[in-house]
């Protein structure tokens, strides 16, 4: 985890609205290599601690968990994914990072996400967010990814189905302003 590099942006209406979500991403990647096998697990828990150093970057890193989250969902189509729910809130249980008092606000948040609703806004409504539950986000996001990836074909191919969903927007994006202007 040592590698990634924080994208610094200035922009903070789109860090407001999505949250850090390159950070996210590259984190969601790291917790990857690291958990399937750890040389020293405390030295993960340490490092994320020290990458969500300030209350902004916590609070930008779990909004850009829970966009990672939408992103993902919105990826299953329909019906969503609602079965994932309980399967995570078990992954979840056996990291000791993430105590059970959090499980609820992650379990309705995956629930929100999958329904349609923001995450984002749903928890925000429900009062603030500890540094621990922030971090629980985290876990979500990964569980969620490694979840995808089983049914998709293995290590990396959310990312990449991510990748190519992103891009196709922009594209059509570009295309549409193009289009304008003539």
């Amino acid at each position: 985890m040592g590698d990634m590099k924080i994208p610094l942006s200035d922009d903070r209406d789109y860090l407001d609205e999505f949250g850090d979500l390159d950070t996210a991403i590259e984190m969601v990647r790291g917790l990857n290599e690291e958990l399937d096998a750890p040389d020293d697990p405390a030295a993960v828990v340490r490092e994320l601690r020290a990458r969500l150093a300030t209350e902004q970057a916590v609070r930008d890193v779990r909004t850009g968990c829970m966009t990672l989250i939408v992103f993902v969902g919105a990826m299953f189509g329909e019906p969503p994914p609602l079965d994932f729910v309980p399967a995570a809130v078990r992954t979840l249980r056996r990291i000791d990072e993430v105590p059970d008092e959090v499980l609820p606000m992650v379990a309705g948040g995956f629930t929100a996400a999958f329904l349609g609703m923001s995450p984002n806004e749903w928890r925000d409504g429900l009062g603030p967010v500890s540094r621990t539950e922030s971090l629980a986000w985290l876990y979500a996001a990964w569980s969620l990814i490694n979840f995808a990836d089983s049914l998709w074909g293995g290590k990396g191919t959310t990312f990449k189905k991510l990748d190519e969903m992103v891009n196709l927007a922009l594209d059509s994006d570009q295309e549409g302003e193009s289009g304008r202007g003539k």
